[in-house]
């Protein structure tokens, strides 16, 4: 909560004081991806934002992840606060020298394999998130926007095809995980046990680990930039839709390509392929026609709060397809959003 608090300030100073710096403070366009993307929806969705922003881009936003209330978030930060070796009070949390923090990172790890966890937080395992139930973010934030907090925004949102391969290619997790593990992901978050093969059936995944990835990625990031994109265009807001399908060919240690991973369109966005970081998850080779396409379009709109291509709607939910050439898509999340809603 204080997190999103900090963001708001931070707005407020750029309203207050973009003209100095030859900006207009009715054109202010906020951007943010992964967790960056997810903060932004709960700021967006705030009674606090409405005036500050004309536009925001939004990637990859686990955009339904928010505690159910402040006991949940309560729970969160005692699990954290035992990790680390403090009472949970922000006085004994400040007092914690930033090495002992580390402690933190096998509490991420065991919660990652805790079913109790899985089925309390709805498969999204995370611990950091912010609350519903205070003045900050008073009722959920995608249903605050379907209501109209963001009426008259202008938005481009979307996510990657493959958002969870990003976290287990590269260590390569993904060739160990078997049929019992995908049933388990499913079983844990509330999901039909059948779900796995539906997936394969739909050709989202041959082996128990490209469909693990991709349930996974559904539930955390894909179909709640859906439900995000929904509830801006209920809403008001005017929302352009995207997905990243470039696959990247960079292999993790089992020999499997990354693909459209997680955090793989971040290079492209910046039109910055020449950065270690985008070596290493894009190769060398990655298309600078893709990366000229994202980069010139995100400029755009955060000149003019316009896209391109044709908005979101419900007749057609069109999306523009990030590839080495670029196309205009039809519901690429149609068999998704009706097997695996976000909830």
């Amino acid at each position: 909560g204080n997190g999103n608090r900090d963001i708001l300030e931070g707005l407020r100073w750029v309203k207050a004081n973009i003209a100095a710096f030859g900006g207009d403070p009715d054109k202010i366009t906020a951007f943010g991806q992964s967790a960056g993307g997810t903060h932004l929806v709960d700021v967006i969705a705030s009674p606090y934002t409405k005036g500050l922003l004309a536009g925001a881009v939004i990637q990859s936003p686990s955009a339904v992840a928010q505690w159910r209330d402040a006991a949940q978030a309560e729970e969160a930060a005692k699990l954290v606060c035992d990790a680390i070796g403090c009472e949970p009070t922000r006085e004994a949390m400040l007092k914690i020298p930033n090495e002992s923090l580390a402690a933190f990172g096998s509490l991420a790890g065991r919660l990652a394999k805790n079913a109790a966890w899985a089925r309390s937080t709805n498969g999204n395992i995370a611990l950091f998130k912010a609350y519903v139930g205070d003045d900050f973010m008073p009722v959920r934030p995608v249903d605050a926007i379907a209501a109209g907090a963001c009426e008259g925004l202008a938005v481009i949102s979307g996510s990657t095809r493959s958002e969870w391969r990003h976290y287990i290619v590269p260590n390569g997790l993904i060739a160990k995980v078997n049929e019992a593990a995908v049933k388990a992901l499913c079983v844990n978050a509330g999901l039909s046990a059948d779900l796995p093969e539906a997936y394969r059936r739909a050709g989202r995944g041959s082996t128990p680990g490209d469909i693990f990835a991709q349930i996974q990625s559904d539930i955390i990031f894909r179909m709640p930039c859906v439900r995000l994109m929904e509830s801006l265009r209920r809403g008001g807001a005017t929302v352009w839709a995207y997905s990243f399908d470039w696959e990247s060919p960079v292999e993790g240690k089992s020999g499997v390509p990354i693909g459209a991973a997680h955090s793989n369109d971040v290079p492209f966005v910046f039109d910055n392929l020449d950065a270690p970081r985008s070596l290493k998850s894009n190769g060398a080779d990655a298309p600078r026609s893709l990366a000229y396409a994202m980069h010139s379009s995100w400029v755009e709109f955060a000149k003019t709060q316009k896209a391109h291509w044709p908005e979101f709607e419900f007749r057609t939910r069109r999306a523009l397809s990030f590839t080495r050439t670029p196309s205009l898509v039809s519901d690429p999340w149609a068999f998704e959003r009706l097997a695996n809603p976000a909830r």
